[in-house]
Formats: C-alpha cells, sequence, structure tokens
C-alpha cells in the first residue's frame, strides 16, 4: 500500500494535465540560484507543512471547503508568487530586500501549501475509495508529492543556472549566478507563469 500511494502522490503532482502546482513551484523557484539552494529548501518545506496539514484534514473530513473555490484560488496563489518575484526585482538593494523578505515569503508559501493541499485532497478522497486505514496512504501520498516537488525544484534550478551561464558566457561576464541575465531569468520565469496562472483563475471563476 505504501509504494501504491507513494507513486500516485508522485505521478499526481507531475501529471501535465494538471499542471498548476508544476506552475506554481516554477514560479517559487524562479527567484532562485543553485547558491541559494538552502533558503529555497525552507520555503518548499513550509509549502510542504502547509498541504501536509490541509491535506490530511480534508481527506480525513474535519474540513470542508467548496471544490470549485479552491480550483479559482490555486492559480490566485500562482499569480501573488509571480507578483512577490517581480517585486523583488525593483529594491535597489537586492540583498537587504531578500533578508527583509524572507519571513513574509515563508509566510505566504505557508498560507498557499494550505490551499494547495485542499486541491491534493480532492485527488486522494477519489483513489482513496472505500479504504478505512488513512495514516499509511497520506503518508506515502504526502512522501511521494515531496519527491516530485523536489525533482521540479531542482529542474528548474537546473535550467536556471544554465540559462544564466549561457547569457553570462556570451557578454562575457564572470559571475554566472548575478547580475542582469538572473534578474532577466526571474522576470521571464515569473511573468510567463503568472500570465498562464491569471488565464487560468478567469477561467475557474467560480462566481
Amino acid at each position: 500500500m505504501f509504494a501504491v500511494y507513494l507513486e500516485l502522490g508522485f505521478e499526481h503532482l507531475l501529471d501535465l494535465r494538471g499542471y498548476d502546482h508544476i506552475l506554481f513551484l516554477a514560479g517559487l523557484c524562479a527567484a532562485y540560484s543553485l547558491a541559494r539552494w538552502r533558503e529555497l529548501l525552507v520555503l518548499v518545506t513550509a509549502f510542504t507543512i502547509g498541504h501536509s496539514v490541509s491535506l490530511a484534514l480534508a481527506t480525513l473530513r474535519l474540513v470542508s471547503v467548496n471544490s470549485s473555490l479552491v480550483e479559482f484560488l490555486i492559480p490566485v496563489t500562482i499569480v501573488a508568487t509571480a507578483l512577490t518575484n517581480l517585486a523583488g526585482l525593483r529594491r535597489d538593494d537586492p540583498s537587504a530586500h531578500r533578508v527583509a523578505a524572507r519571513p513574509l515569503r515563508y509566510a505566504l508559501a505557508l498560507a498557499f501549501g494550505v490551499i494547495h493541499g485542499l486541491g491534493f485532497s480532492n485527488f486522494l478522497r477519489i483513489a482513496l475509495g472505500d479504504e478505512r486505514n488513512l495514516f499509511v496512504p497520506l503518508l506515502s501520498f504526502n512522501i511521494g508529492l515531496e519527491l516530485a516537488q523536489i525533482v521540479v525544484a531542482g529542474a528548474v534550478l537546473a535550467l536556471g543556472a544554465a540559462v544564466v551561464s549561457g547569457v553570462r558566457a556570451l557578454r562575457g561576464a564572470a559571475k554566472p549566478e548575478t547580475g542582469f541575465p538572473r534578474k532577466a531569468w526571474n522576470a521571464a520565469v515569473s511573468l510567463a507563469v503568472g500570465g498562464t496562472a491569471a488565464t487560468m483563475a478567469l477561467q475557474r471563476w467560480p462566481w
């Protein structure tokens, strides 16, 4: 049973038919470089804590939220993440802003994780069927989600590093993880992710 739900969680997050969670992670990672992987790890962990709690509560039917509202709020969290990234680019002192903004970004990741967890619960409840022992499915499904998140985060970081390094090399610069190319990568990914999510939110408007 453990392996079944582990695989289910892993495949669910990576399923391109429901790519909203991948978009969120891409937006979350856009502002980070490989050199800042520890900060990103804390951010992803905050997101994981949020969706683990709400996933458990919703799956156990201890909380109930309108599914249409949740499906609308998920792309809203993606737009908010993209806007947070873009706002950070406008600061005169990026390093000072980064330190000041960490608590806010962590709090947002935690809150957004709660919303995404409610979305995960809709899928998991269907998959569980008449299953009575929920502890193992919940645990293994969450671990599967976490492993998939690591894959997505690693892919976005690696792609960003490759693009930034390539641009810096063409420009003849020495520091591949800083400067204009890094900001341009963040802006490009944030705009693409935010624009896609905004369209998705309009399509899912629940009222």
